[in-house]
């Protein structure tokens, strides 16, 4: 008679770990989402009302920050439980990890620009061989 057959125990996944991939990765498919709908419906009602949805509509894209966030803590916590614990997802925490700190870096990145942009614009404003409002 053949003995039954076991399957290999494995170490049970960190909470954390898990955690931090999940929120990784709704931050992106959050992003990816508010992009779209920024590029498509967001500019015809933003273009219908004057740009005020615009305003609401940028305010609403920095939203996957806090997901991102989430991942890179719940990822920090879960790879310092993991030394203690023993318990797997390793892996995992360390894919929350990367994305989130890679969104972090892309909403600075996005930021940086828009600053150095609306510098670029008050400097354009006041140079003094260029005017923006036609003189009499």
């Amino acid at each position: 008679m053949n003995p039954p057959l076991s399957t290999p125990s494995a170490s049970p996944n960190n909470k954390m770990a898990l955690t931090s991939m999940i929120s990784g990765i709704v931050g992106w498919v959050l992003w990816l989402l508010l992009l779209c709908f920024n590029w498509t419906i967001g500019l015809v009602l933003s273009l219908a009302t004057l740009g005020i949805l615009g305003i609401c509509f940028t305010i609403v894209g920095y939203l996957p920050v806090v997901p991102w966030l989430a991942a890179v803590i719940t990822g920090h916590v879960g790879i310092s439980q993991l030394g203690r614990t023993g318990e797997g997802g390793r892996g995992m925490a360390i894919a929350g990890l990367i994305m989130g700190y890679l969104g972090i870096v892309l909403t600075i990145c996005v930021l940086i620009t828009l600053v150095l942009g609306y510098i670029g614009l008050l400097g354009l404003s006041t140079f003094n061989g260029f005017q923006l409002t036609p003189s009499p």
